[in-house]
């Protein structure tokens, strides 16, 4: 799970660095690099909270 989310840091600003960059030059890239950043960030707590609390259940089963 650490893996994906360290891939969703590097891999999302970079498709939305294009695609902005695509649709309205230098500036929608740096948006679309901020937006990216931020959907990781979103996707990243996810993972992480989806693995404290396995590790929470694995702990409450006799």
């Amino acid at each position: 799970m650490f893996a994906i989310g360290c891939l969703f840091f590097i891999v999302l600003p970079l498709i939305g660095m294009f695609v902005g960059g695509s649709i309205s030059g230098l500036t929608g890239a740096a948006w679309g690099a901020v937006i990216g950043f931020g959907l990781a960030s979103v996707l990243g707590g996810g993972s992480v909270y989806a693995l404290v609390k396995a590790a929470r259940q694995r702990d409450r089963r006799p």
